[in-house]
């Protein structure tokens, strides 16, 4: 006799590759012809926007581009002079797993950006571009439950809480901003660059909803009107929502912005910007799978049928503001712009321990000690440690967090920033579970004794004694007075038989 377990889906999205991508992107860059030859660079930046990204069957498509700059110093000039130049970018990855209606999310940022002279006329930008990329895809798990209950057939179930990603959902939105610079400060004359950092401050679900409200930090590199070069911040507060297709309440939920395109402009004495964002919303949902993973047949034989379960659940997420130090060759008199870039995290492990370590680069340029323009970088690492398996996989987001102070130090230049470091510790979880079996009585009736007595070396769990004897964990329990699942070592216990 066949009996076949009920067939339950357990619907949810598969982390299938969590990647870092790298590509390096050039472009070369020509001085004006009304402009004298260039003489020396003082710095190079890069915004980096995603268009597009695409999820096809066996690969993913993101598309963008780089609004990148120089900022150099002209022969005979005192005052930095700006090269502007637009990247197009476009990055393929072949992922096996990937499918038309699986979602990726990405963060890329400009990892390194530097600039050379070729000649006095030309200029070559070279920029290493990162991109982050979590690729989910919707998956079904078939979960096998018992029929009603048959005296004879005898089941272990085991119980297991997995936290599982269930629904990706991502929308587009817009800043729309018009600025006066403060009164007091000096003009704008020509802007040399800009760079912008979106910060989260508050995030969650509201039903059907993620709402979600941050702040904008807008920094400016200016030349006044004099010939002087300033720095500005201004914070831009925002709030928006996503809408999702499920309802939820307090489920973990991941959050990343993106900028999905940049426009900063300085017109008729105002400043106008015109910002668009790519918010990546990732809801992961607590779930109770209750499996069985082993049975027998009282007074017959009994065959199973499994079927394997193997899904990739979230174990942890910590988050952690990473203070860092570095040295910049060189002193600096005054230090008129410092920004940093982080390249991809690399995972080592050690002693039951992984450690995170996020490379960090420190470009700075100001008034030299004679008296001059020049520029001066350093390196360093965020470094976190934390417990972790060996077997689990983690998913490491950085962000450079808030402004970056310089200060002469005893060998050049110290730089302080912190970084914003989120880890997300997966694990792959195989089970077994089985689907179905197959029972047959005993024919004919057969000597038996209705009780044995057995003395236990061990601590025994009740299940492998039940079914090496033929009888039930309840009737073990119910003759010896036991109430948890497993005997003690030394025990004399009664065994009934069924």
């Amino acid at each position: 006799m066949e009996c076949a377990f009920e067939e339950r889906i357990l619907s949810h999205l598969h982390l299938a590759a969590d990647e870092w991508l790298r590509q390096e992107e050039t472009a070369d860059m020509i001085v004006p012809d009304s402009s004298p030859d260039a003489e020396q660079i003082l710095d190079s930046y890069a915004v980096c926007t995603v268009r597009s990204v695409e999820c096809r069957t066996g690969s993913v498509l993101i598309s963008g581009g780089v609004q990148a700059g120089v900022i150099y110093l002209a022969q005979e000039e005192t005052a930095p002079r700006v090269l502007e130049s637009y990247l197009p970018f476009s990055i393929k990855k072949d992922l096996e797993g990937s499918t038309e209606d699986a979602r990726a999310v990405v963060c890329c940022r400009a990892a390194g950006v530097d600039a050379r002279i070729l000649n006095s006329r030309k200029l070559m930008l070279r920029l290493d571009l990162g991109c982050a990329l979590q690729l989910y895809v919707p998956r079904e798990l078939a979960v096998y439950a018992p029929p009603e209950d048959n005296p004879r057939l005898q089941l272990h179930r085991q119980a297991y809480s997995v936290t599982l990603p269930v629904e990706a959902a991502q929308k587009h939105f817009a800043i729309q901003e018009e600025l006066d610079l403060p009164a007091g400060r000096p003009a704008l004359q020509k802007l040399l660059r800009y760079d912008l950092q979106p910060v989260l401050t508050e995030s969650r679900l509201a039903g059907g909803r993620v709402v979600f409200k941050g702040e904008l930090t807008l920094e400016l590199v200016y030349l006044t009107q004099d010939g002087g070069v300033e720095r500005w911040q201004t914070q831009l507060p925002f709030s928006q929502f996503v809408d999702l297709a499920g309802t939820y309440d307090d489920e973990p939920l991941r959050l990343e912005l993106q900028c999905a395109g940049s426009d900063v402009t300085w017109e008729e004495g105002r400043l106008c910007l015109d910002m668009m964002y790519l918010v990546q919303a990732v809801i992961y949902a607590p779930q109770q799978l209750e499996l069985v993973d082993d049975a027998y047949y009282l007074q017959g034989s009994l065959q199973a049928r499994t079927a394997p379960c193997s899904l990739r659940c979230l174990l942890d997420t910590q988050q952690q503001s990473l203070p860092v130090r570095l040295s910049a060759a060189g002193t600096l008199r005054q230090v008129l712009d410092a920004r940093t870039f982080l390249g991809r995290a690399e995972i080592t492990w050690h002693s039951g321990a992984a450690t995170i370590r996020v490379p960090v680069t420190a470009r700075l340029w100001g008034v030299g000690e004679e008296g001059r323009l020049t520029s001066i970088s350093g390196s360093g690492w965020a470094e976190l440690t934390q417990n972790a398996s060996p077997d689990s996989q983690c998913c490491v987001t950085a962000a450079c967090m808030g402004e970056v102070y310089a200060m002469p130090g005893p060998s050049g230049m110290e730089v302080r920033v912190n970084v914003a470091l989120t880890a997300r510790w997966h694990a792959l979880c195989n089970y077994e579970s089985i689907s179905a079996v197959t029972v047959q009585e005993d024919s004919g009736s057969r000597e038996r004794p209705s009780v044995i007595v057995r003395k236990l070396t061990q601590d025994t769990p009740l299940w492998e004694l039940a079914k090496s004897c033929g009888t039930t964990c309840s009737q073990i329990r119910s003759a010896n007075e036991i109430r948890g699942d497993v005997a003690s070592a030394g025990s004399l216990l009664l065994l009934p038989l069924a």
